[in-house]
């Protein structure tokens, strides 16, 4: 097989750690990961979800494998418990100080608020 290389030579996209001949989206995905995103999407057919701060209907986002519900007016972004960990596992650079870690999060926040 020398000058191709196979997905399942591939590391899963959302976790990194494990190799996999899996693919969603276009992208390896392990078993693992597949079945949280399909459990996630499954959650999309819960009622709406108002925003806690001035009662609007919350939008649901799916980003790295967590739902980020986002307020449409005052565009507030709201995580359920364990969730802003699994992102951080899943996004921040590896080996980074408390520090670092603080404005990649910041910086993500800030992106989702825009972004989504």
């Amino acid at each position: 097989m020398s000058g191709s290389t196979s997905w399942s030579s591939k590391l899963c996209a959302r976790c990194g750690t494990a190799r996999t001949s899996n693919v969603s989206d276009g992208q390896p995905i392990c078993s693992p990961c597949l079945q949280e995103r399909r459990a996630l999407a499954a959650s999309k057919d819960q009622p709406p979800r108002p925003c806690p701060v001035d009662g609007a209907v919350m939008e649901p986002r799916y980003l790295q494998g967590v739902v980020i519900d986002r307020c449409p007016t005052c565009r507030g972004v709201f995580l359920d418990k364990g969730e802003l960990e699994v992102l951080v596992r899943v996004l921040a650079p590896g080996g980074a100080s408390a520090s670092a870690h603080a404005e990649w999060l910041d910086g993500l926040l800030q992106g989702a608020i825009g972004g989504l």
